[in-house]
């Protein structure tokens, strides 16, 4: 129910003791009331911009086009490892130490080539639905929208929907969920509540 459309009809309760307290004749009652500064909410929202995606909640993830090109450089680094956790031989175990150098270069290489840091910024529902009008929510054409508005590529680059289609297939589903997901992450984060978790118990 609406809090607006609550009917409050129940009767005030009938006092139970007529008595009044009356002050002592030798204590003096104090009733001088301090008034609290009056909040100054345009000196608040001073420097603040809503058009000011950085000053926004934001998280970067990083996702790499080539997606089999950089799974076989990566590959060959593993191959070369050791086998033992820790980056150590096993007993027995031989390390072709200037092959495993030569892969992780290589390797190196072709992420610095492939990657991309894609940052996700929170957005209010206004601008969301703005974005969005006429696309389904759970479709790629939502999504398209959706990160257009939401994310930025390095150098502060805005994608459009048509460029986030061509992300899309350039990454895959799996790299194209981190994204999705590193949005939510975003969407929801409760900066208050970070805040509280930290310092609500330290006085």
């Amino acid at each position: 129910m609406l809090a607006s459309t609550i009917q409050f009809t129940t009767n005030p309760p009938t006092p139970t003791h007529t008595h009044t307290d009356r002050p002592h004749p030798h204590h003096t009652m104090n009733t001088t009331q301090k008034t609290p500064a009056e909040f100054d909410l345009a000196g608040w929202l001073a420097g603040t911009d809503q058009d000011d995606l950085t000053d926004r909640t934001h998280q970067t993830v990083t996702v790499y086009r080539h997606p089999a090109l950089v799974d076989e450089a990566v590959g060959r680094v593993a191959a070369l490892e050791p086998a033992q956790v820790g980056g150590e031989a096993a007993i027995g175990e031989t390390v072709d130490q200037a092959a495993l150098d030569t892969a992780r270069q290589e390797a190196s290489n072709v992420l610095d080539e492939n990657r991309l840091d894609v940052t996700c910024y929170a957005a209010d529902r206004t601008e969301i639905d703005a974005a969005t009008e006429g696309h389904k929510p759970g479709t790629p054409e939502f999504a398209h929208h959706l990160f257009a508005l939401c994310c930025r590529l390095p150098g502060n680059v805005k994608a459009t929907p048509e460029q986030w289609e061509q992300i899309r297939h350039a990454i895959g589903p799996a790299q194209w969920s981190r994204i999705d997901k590193t949005l939510g992450t975003v969407m929801s984060h409760d900066t208050a509540q970070a805040v509280d978790a930290v310092f609500s118990d330290r006085s």
